[in-house]
C-alpha cells in the first residue's frame, strides 16, 4: 500500500515537472517568435488583417501579383492558391475585376508553406 502511494506521489510529481516545462518552452517560443503572424497567417484575426492589409489603391504594380505568379513563386497549382485564398492565408485584392494578391504575403507563404514541403 506505501510503494503504491509513493508511486502515486511521485507520478504526480513528475506531471507537475512536466507541465512546468513545457510551460517554460511555451513562454521562451513566445518571446523568440514575435513574427508569428508571418510564419502562420491563421494566427491573425479577421480584425488585425484588416489592420494589416491597406487599401488596394496604396499598392503598386510591384508590390503585387496575379494568381497565376503565385502559383509560380510557391510552385503550387492555381487550385491551391485558390484554397490558401478561401483560408484567408493570402488577401484577395480586387482590383477593376482583376484579383491580385500581396506579393509579400505570397513571399512569406514560400516560407510557411512552399520551403517546409518542399515545393521549392
Amino acid at each position: 500500500m506505501k510503494k503504491t502511494l509513493l508511486a502515486e506521489i511521485e507520478n504526480a510529481c513528475t506531471q507537475q515537472k512536466v507541465i512546468q516545462i513545457l510551460h517554460d518552452i511555451y513562454e521562451l517560443l513566445d518571446k523568440r517568435l514575435p513574427l508569428l503572424s508571418v510564419l502562420c497567417p491563421t494566427a491573425l484575426s479577421p480584425e488585425e488583417r484588416k489592420e494589416v492589409v491597406r487599401p488596394i489603391e496604396s499598392y503598386t504594380e510591384n508590390e503585387l501579383v496575379t494568381i497565376k505568379e503565385a502559383a509560380h513563386l510557391l510552385g503550387v497549382s492555381r487550385w491551391k492558391v485558390d484554397n490558401m485564398r478561401k483560408k484567408k492565408q493570402l488577401t484577395t485584392l480586387d482590383r477593376g475585376g482583376q484579383i491580385r494578391l500581396i506579393r509579400k504575403e505570397v513571399d512569406d507563404a514560400k516560407i510557411w508553406y512552399s520551403i517546409p514541403k518542399g515545393k521549392v
